[in-house]
């Protein structure tokens, strides 16, 4: 008797745990599903966000839903939890991977940044003169009849960057100007040999390669000077805007 009612008593108890904890479980799979979403949002903007370079959004969402933009097709994605195209100000609501989630979308699309203007190259000197005229015109176009936006002096020099019938194209102040090529004499530019220093006190510059020559003026010791052309004795060098003469046998060569 005892033993057929502990296990009528056990059978019964164990039923009855059994129900209790089928009820338990019901509760709880109903109260999950009853919380209430979560809010997450997600910022997507055009330069910032294309792939290789994810959006991530915020709060619970963070971690499974990211979003980029597409140049080839402008458009606006997610990915992650869901796949979606997007657009500015559109919620969605997800299924995380503990409870759901209502996700609001924010898209920036910025214009691409114009291509930078390509530099606009000066033209190239083609060599420099002197003008031979007490004045000289310069004018607005290659003509005697167009307007002259100024003057210069004898002797002044000029940067040539073109030619054309008669008429060299010089460098005028922030821009360009013509004159009359006859009144422009090229200046002859030589090509520096080597490098050299003055080693006496000082050192006579003259107009020619002789001591008879015209002075143009002195040197100082250890001045250096370039040479241009070597002849008997003498160094043709630079000198202030033109050349000059002076004895190779009290200078040195720089190595």
């Amino acid at each position: 008797m005892s033993v057929l009612y502990d296990e009528i008593f056990k059978g019964t108890l164990g039923s009855s745990i059994g129900i209790r904890s089928s009820l338990t479980k019901h509760v709880e799979f109903a109260s999950a599903n009853e919380v209430a979403p979560v809010n997450c949002s997600i910022t997507i903007e055009s330069d910032k966000h294309q792939k290789q370079n994810f959006a991530e959004a915020t709060g619970d969402c963070k971690g499974q839903v990211y979003g980029y933009y597409s140049p080839a097709v402008n458009t606006f994605h997610i990915m992650g939890a869901a796949s979606y195209v997007v657009k500015d100000g559109q919620t969605l609501e997800l299924e995380l991977s503990r409870r759901s989630a209502i996700l609001t979308v924010k898209t920036v699309l910025k214009s691409p940044k114009p291509a930078p203007k390509p530099a606009i190259q000066a033209p190239k000197v083609l060599y420099k003169g002197t003008v031979t005229s007490k004045t000289l015109n310069i004018r607005e176009k290659a003509s005697s009849k167009a307007k002259k936006i100024g003057t210069l002096k004898k002797n002044v020099t000029v940067e040539v960057v073109a030619s054309s019938n008669g008429w060299s194209k010089i460098k005028h102040g922030k821009g360009y100007g013509w004159v009359s090529t006859k009144y422009v004499k090229k200046i002859k530019t030589e090509k520096v040999l080597f490098k050299s220093k003055v080693k006496s006190q000082t050192l006579n510059v003259r107009k020619s390669p002789s001591i008879k020559a015209t002075k143009l003026g002195k040197l100082k010791k250890d001045q250096k000077i370039e040479v241009v052309e070597s002849s008997e004795g003498w160094y043709k060098i630079k000198y202030g805007k033109s050349y000059g003469y002076v004895s190779s046998k009290y200078t040195t060569k720089i190595k």
